[in-house]
């Protein structure tokens, strides 16, 4: 996960939806469930905040 900042602004990359510390891989209502894609989501905002909440300290 990769955080960079120039003044207020962080931008942030690098971030992959995981599940048990594996990628979610497949398309969303071929091989994933909508409820599986909130979940991957969900994870990956999580990281972000958590980068983003890391970058501001």
């Amino acid at each position: 996960m990769i955080s960079a900042q120039s003044g207020n602004t962080v931008y942030l990359s690098g971030h992959i939806a995981k599940k048990d510390g594996k990628p979610y891989a497949g398309k969303l209502g071929d091989t994933l469930s909508t409820e599986e894609g909130k979940a991957a989501a969900r994870n990956v905002a999580i990281d972000l905040i958590a980068t983003l909440r890391a970058a501001a300290i």
